[in-house]
């Protein structure tokens, strides 16, 4: 009598290599198709934040307006950022702009003033929490010595005239080439580099702009102005960050 040959049948286990590389191309295919959609919401999920931002920053023009009898932020503010004592004190930059609306209670959140995809503020890396600090209650706010050390993303204007309209530019995104009326396509300048940037108005709103060039209105005229420089009273002057703003320094050229 023969034994009886039994066969078993090997038991199939993990996958083929034809397999995997079949399930690994479909997951590129896929990741191909979807990468270009997730970018597009994360950006316009920060462009969401940046738009906020600005209107908070807005808002504080609006209510320092309200709060002294109409008139605009002037060129010099009423306390010294540095020791947050009572004086005539001339705005020389952007950090003194968000001191002032700060101390007032408008706005002290230091990460108001940064876009976080900002290549400028991701390369300082500067951790901040306020605009302005103090010690005990009862002392005198201050300019937060790291804020003073932080980049922003935003360019800001003081010393508008009282009779300004609203739709006068009082807060930008950083990066607003005052010769071309475009951004720059340097990101580490400009945040979004040639897609452009948003501008708050006098009114609180906010717009997004790819350029200028004959958006605006000249205050005076009440005709489109042809660079950004003539969009806001002569006399005022834009404020930003002292590395990247091409704003910086520049002074309003409104006129006939």
């Amino acid at each position: 009598m023969k034994a009886s040959i039994v066969r078993t049948r090997a038991t199939k286990t993990g996958f083929t290599l034809v397999e995997l590389i079949t399930v690994i191309t479909i997951i590129g295919i896929l990741a191909a198709l979807l990468f270009p959609t997730i970018t597009g919401y994360l950006r316009q999920a920060q462009r969401t934040t940046s738009l906020n931002n600005l209107k908070q920053i807005a808002s504080g023009y609006v209510q320092f307006r309200s709060d002294n009898k109409g008139k605009n932020l002037p060129l010099r503010i009423s306390k010294n950022p540095s020791s947050g004592q009572d004086t005539a004190f001339e705005i020389t930059n952007v950090y003194h702009i968000a001191y002032e609306f700060a101390w007032r209670g408008y706005l002290n959140e230091a990460n108001v003033y940064q876009i976080p995809t900002d290549l400028h503020v991701e390369q300082q890396a500067v951790n901040t929490q306020a605009v302005a600090e103090r010690d005990t209650t009862d002392a005198p706010w201050v300019l937060s010595q790291s804020f003073l050390n932080s980049p922003v993303s935003f360019d800001l204007v003081a010393g508008l005239s009282s009779n300004a309209p609203s739709s006068t530019p009082v807060a930008m995104t950083r990066g607003l080439d005052p010769q071309t009326s475009e951004w720059s396509s340097d990101e580490t300048i400009s945040p979004y580099g040639v897609a452009g940037g948003h501008i708050a108005f006098f009114d609180g709103h906010v717009e997004w702009y790819e350029n200028i060039n004959g958006e605006l209105t000249n205050p005076v005229t009440r005709k489109p102005a042809t660079s950004i420089l003539q969009s806001i009273s002569q006399g005022a002057k834009f404020f930003g960050d002292p590395d990247k703003s091409l704003l910086d320094g520049k002074e309003g050229i409104s006129g006939n």
